[in-house]
């Protein structure tokens, strides 16, 4: 099946749209190939860095699988509380497409850690910013690159610090242009040791962490409104329409 797409993608569309320069990356011989990112809507930016909670609440947002990493999330708080017995996390989400058996694994670990009085499991929300909003550092731990990273944008634009797992569209996303300075810590994938060292330096620096965070607030909303995704799109449906 997946040869059967790239074959398609490659001799059957005028023009074929993808995520991130990363998704591109898999269709190398695809014609008419253009990048449009999926953006955040204006209602999603704030100009104001919100208040976080107290204690400080480290969370990942997402639902609960496999490809997302809430299990690694698990086992680094276990590692940060060594250190910062007084933060908190939170697993925001819930499992969906079958995967509750993975689900279950992570509420196991919690337990085995012995992490049930710091570890909080939210569920599904309705309103994903206002979670983001209360979070100290927002983790991306996708153990598997990711063609995106939609809540990697989703909490820059909210002046919420990120660590992200290396590879895919995170990477594209937390990659500062030339001159600029870092946009929060990038890690390797299934890592633990190195999510949490991430994390221990976010808490450890508050001052750093707010610069970064203030690096990636100016970089995502330039880089990724809605409104930029819409004419990278009309572009190309303007190019491959036929003449009226």
């Amino acid at each position: 099946m997946v040869r059967l797409i790239l074959f398609l993608a490659r001799h059957v569309p005028q023009a074929v749209i993808v995520n991130s320069r990363a998704t591109a990356a898999t269709l190398p011989h695809a014609r008419g190939l253009v990048v449009a990112a999926p953006g955040f809507e204006p209602a999603q930016l704030t100009s104001t860095p919100p208040q976080p909670e107290q204690p400080p609440v480290v969370g990942i947002l997402g639902r609960i699988s496999p490809t997302k990493g809430q299990l690694v999330f698990v086992q680094a708080a276990a590692l940060v509380r060594d250190h910062y017995p007084e933060v908190r996390f939170r697993i925001i989400g819930q499992s969906l497409f079958g995967e509750d058996a993975y689900a279950e694994r992570v509420r196991a670990e919690v337990q085995r850690l012995a992490l049930s009085d710091i570890v909080e499991f939210i569920g599904h929300v309705t309103n994903p910013m206002a979670e983001l909003d209360r979070l100290q550092l927002c983790v991306h731990a996708s153990p598997t690159p990711e063609p995106f990273g939609q809540v990697i944008v989703e909490a820059m634009v909210r002046h919420i610090p990120v660590v992200a797992t290396r590879g895919g569209g995170a990477t594209e996303i937390m990659t500062p242009d030339p001159g600029a300075g870092p946009l929060g810590w990038l890690v390797e994938p299934n890592d633990p040791e190195g999510l949490a060292t991430a994390i221990l330096s976010a808490l450890d620096d508050p001052a750093d962490t707010a610069a970064r965070a203030g690096n990636a607030f100016a970089t995502a909303s330039r880089r990724y409104p809605i409104a930029k995704t819409a004419e990278q799109i009309t572009a190309v449906w303007r190019r491959v329409a036929p003449a009226r």
